[in-house]
Parts: C-alpha cells; structure tokens; sequence
C-alpha cells in the first residue's frame, strides 16, 4: 500500500496498477487495490477503465465491507465508501448516464458514514434525480 502510495505521487501511475494486480491476485476481496487501480487510471484519462474498477471496488464493498475491509486514500486516512459511489456516479454523469448516478447516490446512501459525504449525496440526489 505504502509503496503504492509513493508511486502514485511521483506519477508512477503505470506501476500503481502493476502493483493493485499484484494485491488483487493475493487478497481478491479486499476493494482497496481496486480503488488504487481506478485512481491511477483516472489520472491515465482512461474513465472506462477506471469506471470497471470503481465497479469492481463496489462490488467488493457490497459483498465483504462486513468482514472489516476498507479503503484508505493516498493520505493513509480511512476512507468513507459513500465517496467511492461518489466517484462512480459522477463518471456515470459526465458520460449522460442518469439513472445510474441516481443510482449510485442511492446506494452509496447506504455506505456513506460521514455527514459531509451523505450531504453531498443527498444534495446531488435532490438536484439532479427524481426519487
């Protein structure tokens, strides 16, 4: 994670990658690599990719976040999931896809911890969806 960490902030965002395949192969359940990976693609410019792995980070959080995973951002903090159906929907925004940012806002209700992260997704659910 450290060494990942220290690669993303010179802009080694190729090796970030190699190295969440490396931690995803040894701890598949653990949505923390894949978090890694979409973050260094972001930075790539490539939001497909980076959309498959928020994917895959939440498919993550929604199946094992009860067996104690989380995330920790380039900082070292623990992260809010709320803030990772945050990232996911807004790519969902940017590419005209509604109902599934409405979506996500909605679920990442359910993940979300932090005050600011559930007035953000509220906020961003009353302004842009229906229900």
């Amino acid at each position: 994670q450290s060494y990942a960490n220290y690669k993303y902030y010179i802009k080694d965002f190729q090796s970030v990658i190699e190295l969440a395949d490396r931690a995803i192969a040894l701890e598949p359940k653990d949505p923390q690599s894949y978090y890694l990976k979409s973050r260094a693609l972001n930075e790539l410019n490539k939001p497909i990719a980076e959309l498959m792995q928020l994917s895959l980070c939440i498919d993550k959080i929604e199946t094992y976040s009860h067996e104690g995973y989380y995330i920790e951002d380039f900082n070292g903090l623990k992260m809010d999931f709320g803030t990772i159906f945050l990232l996911r929907a807004e790519i969902f925004k940017q590419n005209g896809d509604v109902d599934s940012f409405c979506d996500d806002l909605n679920s990442g209700l359910n993940y979300a911890k932090s005050a600011d992260i559930v007035a953000q997704l509220t906020s961003l659910k009353q302004e842009n969806c229906q229900n």
